[in-house]
């Protein structure tokens, strides 16, 4: 059992730094308009709207922020701020921007993963999949953070440069995972049904999302110290491996298939018969 020392506060007192957000919020629209044209674009040559309903997923699970926020210990700052707060709940104020980010950070990526699955992946293309969706991440939050736009707070482990790096493996997964879903049902999801893919997105990410993170919360929640939020990242970590186990055994599939050696003999003698 964790040593509780109580949760941990929130630094409300936390400033924005309003000169260095603009560019924050430039990027992470940039990218969604990216991700729409790639969607859109999908929707026209294949006469299907899945990259679309993704976004819109997205956008849907953008309502679970304040509720990640509070048991992940993240906090946005509400003053001196460019980004008005759209969402209110457990005592966390959301920016707009966070709506844009999930858009095509949970949205997107999972589509970009449905589409790798549908082109046929291997379990080492899957695995740098699942990193290369991770490094965006890293990317995203390392470069938000450092300007300033939001913090973690608490006994985070694994932490580099302020973003703690159990989050983008946790998210790698979840995009993934979600991709696998909606991949593995596509024949279901036609006509009307497809729009059930736009809530198939935020169900993923609370599915996957706390399955991993699950222990680091109770961690961190608890106040216990580092030793104790470590050892609930290493459990996280093998939760990870069976995530990725799992999803795996769904999607991926190996290139190299075995020859039987009597075949190709029998298959080398037909050709010197018909010769």
């Amino acid at each position: 059992m964790f040593r509780t020392g109580g949760r941990p506060l929130p630094p409300v007192d936390m400033v924005g730094v309003k000169n260095l957000e603009v560019f924050f919020g430039i990027g992470v629209v940039l990218v969604l308009i990216l991700f729409i044209y790639l969607a859109v674009r999908y929707w026209i040559s294949n006469k299907s709207p899945v990259g679309v309903l993704m976004l819109l997923g997205g956008v849907l699970t953008c309502t679970l922020e304040p509720f990640t926020d509070y048991i992940g210990l993240l906090w946005f700052p509400t003053k001196n701020t460019l980004f008005p707060a759209i969402l209110h709940g457990f005592g966390v104020s959301v920016p707009w921007w966070v709506a844009v980010g999930y858009t095509w950070y949970v949205g997107g990526m999972s589509f970009y993963a449905y589409k790798r699955f549908e082109n046929g992946i291997t379990n080492g293309q899957l695995a740098k999949l699942v990193g290369l969706i991770a490094l965006a991440d890293i990317v995203l939050e390392t470069t938000g953070l450092n300007l300033g736009v939001y913090t973690y707070y608490g006994n985070q482990p694994f932490q580099i440069l302020g973003f703690p790096w159990w989050w983008p493996l946790t998210g790698g997964l979840m995009c993934v995972g979600i991709g696998s879903l909606v991949y593995k049902y596509k024949k279901q999801f036609t006509g009307i049904a497809s729009l059930l893919i736009i809530a198939l997105v935020p169900a993923g990410f609370t599915m996957f999302v706390g399955w991993v993170s699950w222990p680091i919360w109770v961690a961190l929640d608890s106040g216990a110290g580092y030793f104790y939020s470590y050892l609930a990242g290493c459990l996280s970590l093998l939760l990870a491996a069976m995530l990725f186990k799992g999803i795996s055994l769904e999607v991926a599939r190996d290139t190299v298939v075995p020859v039987r050696s009597d075949i190709v003999k029998e298959g080398k003698q037909e050709c010197a018969i018909r010769r």
